[in-house]
């Protein structure tokens, strides 16, 4: 059999289905609970081809299918695979995400919605919600009530499930579709929505994966009160649980636009904050330690040198200005221990690209005005460190090569941020034919 023929035969059979359910919607034809499920069943396997999905499931059908959920045969598992159909029928076809009688269906269903169905229903709204929109008071009420509903269930759970999992990814994917499109969202509202979602954050497990990714990233969209984060009776319990994020997901590589709201969400943290411990937790987690100074700044594998090498990250853009942001304001926005912390040459670029002077004499590494005498403030490097570094005689050739490759960038982001304006002598020694190929 041919795949055209098979796409045909599925296409009659899926109009089929649709017929029948049709019947039944307008009281023409009978089934029982189980055959009807079956049906829908099939229905929602045959729509998983878009070609069949588009052409069977109309405006109309959709609504038909809706209006299953108020007959007889309205159950707990029939409404999830009905939902599942409407929501892949909008994946396919954009144009029936803001059909108004398919919204208002939803709307009305929204108080009936169980830990079942929310996974579904919850996606069939962030289709409807994916684009700027004025809604009218009671249905934006509507909403942020269900969302908020559920929120509060899962901010009592001390332990969630796949299922439940999966739910709360649906609707905070939901509830960040209204924070971003939805006009004049009054604050009155959200009011309770954030204190829910830090609860939750807390009582999930601290990895960079939805739900929690998708939690911080409404968080970062709300606006943000300090006592929903700062606890008096345990001030760092919430900042740990970003920080403890933070580092898992700089670990497992995530994405720029994935980590840009957690480091934002962070950043808001520690500049709205005036208790004094919170701030010297940020520091303490997130500076670099005596420790990470037997390398050069970024060398290590914590958290402090994760977060220096985003700055230097093409892939980051977003993530490096909120990462420099966060590190100046650390450094008491004061350019001498911002470059103890991070190292000019880690420093220079946000230096010079926000216009903020740096001090002439700040090279100079013994220098009594430094923060401290003992470091290289070009790479951070303790100098007893340094001078632990074998000698150039005992070097061999390839040690020789990385180290004048090591030095060619050094010397080049220098002098590209405007911090130096000499020639770069690696350079000048490569063109003058003083060094060679190793091998050579």
């Amino acid at each position: 059999m041919s795949l055209d023929l098979v796409k045909i035969d599925g296409a009659e059979r899926a109009q089929q289905l649709i017929s029948q359910l049709e019947g039944l919607a307008i009281g023409k034809t009978q089934m029982t609970t189980t055959e009807l499920y079956t049906t829908v069943r099939l229905l929602k396997e045959l729509c998983h081809n878009p070609e069949i999905s588009n052409s069977i499931l109309s405006e109309e059908a959709l609504n038909m299918l809706l209006r299953l959920n108020d007959s007889k045969y309205n159950d707990n598992n029939l409404r999830p695979e009905i939902f599942k159909i409407i929501a892949n029928a909008m994946l396919f076809a954009p144009s029936l995400r803001t059909v108004d009688s398919i919204f208002s269906i939803m709307l009305g269903e929204l108080n009936s919605i169980t830990d079942t169905t929310e996974a579904a229903a919850s996606r069939v709204l962030f289709f409807m919600t994916a684009a700027p929109r004025n809604y009218d008071d009671a249905s934006l009420s509507c909403l942020l009530e269900y969302m908020t509903q559920r929120l509060r269930i899962y901010s009592c759970r001390a332990q969630f499930d796949d299922a439940s999992l999966f739910a709360l990814t649906e609707t905070c994917k939901l509830l960040f579709n209204i924070l971003l499109f939805a006009l004049d969202l009054p604050a009155l509202l959200v009011d309770d929505i954030p204190q829910l979602l830090v609860a939750i954050s807390v009582a999930l497990p601290r990895r960079f994966t939805p739900p929690l990714s998708s939690v911080v990233t409404c968080l970062f969209k709300l606006p943000y009160e300090e006592t929903v984060y700062i606890a008096h009776d345990a001030a760092t319990k919430i900042v740990s649980v970003y920080i403890d994020v933070l580092d898992d997901a700089l670990r497992s590589s995530s994405a720029d636009d994935a980590i840009a709201p957690l480091l934002g969400l962070i950043l808001n943290i520690y500049d709205s904050t005036a208790n004094t411990d919170v701030q010297q937790y940020f520091k303490d987690r997130l500076l670099s330690t005596d420790d990470d100074r037997d390398l050069p700044l970024g060398a290590s594998s914590r958290l402090p040198s994760q977060l220096l090498r985003i700055t230097t990250d093409p892939l980051f853009p977003n993530s490096k200005e909120l990462v420099y942001q966060l590190l100046f304001d650390m450094s008491d926005r004061d350019v001498r221990k911002f470059v103890h912390n991070i190292g000019i040459g880690y420093a220079s670029g946000y230096l010079v690209s926000h216009d903020i002077p740096i001090p002439e004499d700040i090279m100079y590494e013994n220098k009594q005005s430094a923060p401290s005498g003992d470091v290289n403030p070009v790479t951070g490097q303790r100098l007893d460190a340094e001078d632990s570094s074998p000698r150039l005689d005992e070097m061999t050739d390839e040690e020789k090569e990385l180290e004048a490759e090591r030095l060619f960038v050094l010397f080049e982001r220098l002098r590209q941020n405007g911090v130096i304006s000499v020639e770069n002598p690696v350079r000048t020694a490569v063109e003058s034919g003083r060094f060679a190929e190793v091998g050579q």
